[in-house]
């Protein structure tokens, strides 16, 4: 990277992920973040993009379990209770 820096050459090191996380440029732009996530405790991932200075946006819930929102969507297509059950017994969704 030196000979990069030296010649003035556009350049950067190609990371594993520790070094990634690693990197003072990636903590202090906030470029992961670490979130609360039900299977593991706590979930390390990318942060919101873009985060404008005005309007820097923010993760405000976590990602939703599998099946999670599956009633409430067919609910809305016009699926009865019954035909819902019947699909959670036939293994097709989770319940």
């Amino acid at each position: 990277m030196a000979a990069f820096e030296k010649a003035e050459v556009t350049a950067s090191p190609v990371y594993d992920i520790d070094q990634f996380l690693a990197d003072p440029h990636v903590q202090a732009r906030g470029i992961v973040v670490d979130v609360p996530d039900a299977q593991v405790g706590q979930l390390t991932m990318h942060n919101i993009i873009p985060r404008l200075s005005d309007t820097p946006g923010k993760l405000r819930l976590p990602a939703p379990d599998l099946g999670q929102h599956t009633r409430e969507i067919l609910t809305g297509l016009g699926y009865t209770d019954d035909q819902f059950a019947a699909l959670v017994n036939a293994g097709a969704i989770k319940g």
